[in-house]
C-alpha cells in the first residue's frame, strides 16, 4: 500500500513520465495562441522534484498539502527490517521552489516512522518504537510533537487517511475492526463505525467515510458523514461480493471488488442522485492496478500510465516514454496525486499531478 516504508524496489504502482505532456507537432497557422496555452497548461499540471540523498540515506515516505511537498529521509539500522536509526523531514515549498528541514531525530535502538499526512499547520504520522504504535503530529509553528493516540502491537497497521480536515484510520482487533476519526481544527477524536469489515484503508473525502458491513449473508457499503455524524447512504453489494476498497464523496461512492491478483480489477460508481450504479474501466485491455479518488477526481494506475478521469471531459492518459518506477502513489487533500518515481533508486523524483 502507499504508506508503507519500504526500499525503492518496492511495489510497482503508475508509470509516467512529464515529458509526454508536452506536445510536439507542430502548431497549425492561426492556432499557435490556443495550442501553446494549453501546452503550457499541460506542463503546469506535473510538477518534478529531484531528491538529494546522502550516503547511506533512502527515500521514505511522503505527503502533500496545496502549498508544500513534504518527504522523509532515513537512515536504516543495518541487518534490520523496518528500523530506522535517523530521520529528516524535509518540506519542498512548491511556489519559491525551495527545501528545508523541518524535523529530524536520532535513536540507535532503533524506531519506525511512516503514514505521513500534510493537513494545515502540521504533518502527522505513524511511529513505531517499543511495541507500541503511536500517532503524531509535528506543529509546524512550534516544531512540537504532540501524541494523538496510542496502540498496542495488536492493534494492527495504522493506515492514516486525509481529506485535509479529518484523518480516518481503522482499528483492528482479529477479524473485527472500528473505525476512528480525527477533526484536525478541534483536535478532537470523532468516532466513526464499529464492528465493521477491516480493509486495508478507511478513506475520507470532503468529511465522506465509506465502510463495509456485514447484515448476515450480504455484504453492505455505508456512507458516514464526518460532519453531521450519520449515514448518509447504504449500498448493498450482490452475495458472495466482498469488498478491495472504498471511497465515497458527498455525490458518489466508488469501489472495486476483492478477486485474486489486483491487476483486474474494475471500479463502480454509484450515484446517489439516481441510484444507478456504473463501471468505469470496462476496457478488458486497461490492467488496473490501483486508483485513488479525490477532488471529483479518479486516478486509475497501469503499469504503464495512469488515466486521469473528472466528471466533466475526455479521461486523459498520461505514458512515460522511458522506464519509470512510481511508488507511494495517493492523493492528496486538494485533488492532487502525489507519486516517488523510484526508477534510479540514487536519485528519486518527486512527482506531484494537480487535480
Amino acid at each position: 500500500m502507499r504508506k508503507q516504508f519500504r526500499t525503492l524496489l518496492g511495489t510497482l504502482c503508475l508509470l509516467l513520465a512529464a515529458s509526454l505532456l508536452i506536445s510536439g507537432c507542430t502548431p497549425a497557422k492561426g492556432a499557435e495562441p490556443q495550442q501553446e496555452q494549453q501546452t503550457q497548461e499541460k506542463k503546469d499540471s506535473v510538477q518534478e522534484i529531484p531528491l538529494s540523498l546522502e550516503e547511506g540515506w533512502i527515500a521514505g515516505d511522503i505527503a502533500a498539502n496545496e502549498n508544500t511537498v513534504f518527504y522523509l529521509l532515513a537512515q536504516e539500522v543495518p541487518m534490520a527490517q523496518q528500523a530506522l536509526r535517523a530521520v529528516k523531514l524535509c518540506a519542498y515549498d512548491l511556489a519559491s521552489e525551495k527545501e528545508t528541514v523541518v524535523y529530524e531525530e536520532t535513536n540507535e535502538e532503533g524506531f519506525f516512522l511512516n503514514e505521513l499526512e500534510a493537513v494545515a499547520d502540521g504533518v502527522f504520522w505513524v511511529r513505531t518504537e517499543g511495541g507500541q504504535k503511536t500517532i503524531e503530529k509535528l506543529d509546524l509553528a512550534t516544531k512540537e510533537v504532540q501524541v494523538i493516540e496510542q496502540y498496542d502491537q495488536e492493534a494492527g497497521d495504522i493506515l492514516l487517511q486525509s481529506d485535509g480536515k479529518y484523518l480516518t484510520w481503522y482499528c483492528t482487533a482479529g477479524e473485527t475492526a472500528s473505525i476512528q476519526g480525527y477533526q484536525a481544527a478541534e483536535n478532537a477524536l470523532v468516532p466513526v463505525a464499529e464492528k465493521v469489515v477491516p480493509l486495508a484503508r478507511a478513506n475520507v473525502v470532503d468529511g465522506v467515510c465509506a465502510y463495509a458491513v456485514e447484515e448476515g449473508d450480504q455484504t453492505v457499503i455505508q456512507v458516514f458523514d464526518l460532519d453531521a455524524k450519520k449515514v448518509l447512504q447504504e449500498i448493498p453489494l450482490e452475495k458472495g461480493n466482498a469488498l478491495f476498497q472504498v471511497i465515497a464523496d458527498r455525490d458518489h461512492c466508488l469501489y472495486s471488488l476483492a478477486q485474486e491478483g489486483v491487476m483486474g480489477q474494475q471500479v463502480f460508481v454509484f450515484d446517489y442522485a439516481d441510484g444507478e450504479t456504473t463501471v468505469v474501466n470496462e476496457d478488458e485491455s486497461l490492467h488496473l492496478f490501483s486508483w485513488s479518488y479525490a477532488g471529483g477526481t479518479l486516478y486509475l494506475n497501469e503499469q504503464t500510465a495512469i488515466q486521469v478521469r473528472q466528471a466533466t471531459g475526455d479521461p486523459q492518459t498520461i505514458k512515460g516514454e522511458k522506464e519509470t518506477l512510481y511508488v507511494l502513489g495517493s492523493t492528496t487533500p486538494d485533488g492532487s496525486y502525489l507519486a516517488l518515481n523510484a526508477a534510479d533508486e540514487a536519485a528519486p523524483v518527486l512527482t506531484l499531478i494537480r487535480g
